[in-house]
């Protein structure tokens, strides 16, 4: 059963069934992203602050956007997002290409030991 809870945002209490916020936040929350993400298009020689300071909204909020990959960095904004493993300018995310790309072939080298020492053990077991 889910348990009633206060939204950290407006404090009313809500189920949160999908959201982490109420539904009246989270459609405020959209049409905040929908005016950035039009101020953008309109005007990408604008940096993060510029952009904050005319959509009423708070670089961190911005920075939300560009991770989570919901808003890409214009033109403007270059250089003010960087690649939380290397530091490279990025445009949208937490990591560059490469960083990526670097950390799935670790995960599947450090999968593929984890696959031969089971089978070294004899506790590896396929299905045909």
């Amino acid at each position: 059963m889910i348990e009633p809870k206060n939204c950290p945002r407006c404090g009313v209490v809500f189920l949160p069934v999908t959201d982490k916020i109420c539904k009246e936040c989270v459609i405020a929350e959209e049409e905040t992203y929908e005016k950035v993400r039009t101020y953008v298009r309109d005007n990408p020689h604008q940096g993060l602050q510029a952009v904050a300071d005319a959509c009423n909204v708070s670089v961190k909020r911005l920075l939300v956007y560009l991770q989570d990959g919901r808003l890409h960095a214009s033109e403007g904004m270059d250089g003010e997002l960087t690649c939380s493993k290397c530091g490279v300018s990025i445009r949208t995310g937490r990591m560059c290409e490469r960083c990526i790309l670097d950390v799935s072939f670790t995960v599947k080298d450090m999968k593929q030991q984890a696959e031969d020492r089971a089978r070294i053990s004899g506790k590896y077991h396929t299905t045909k």
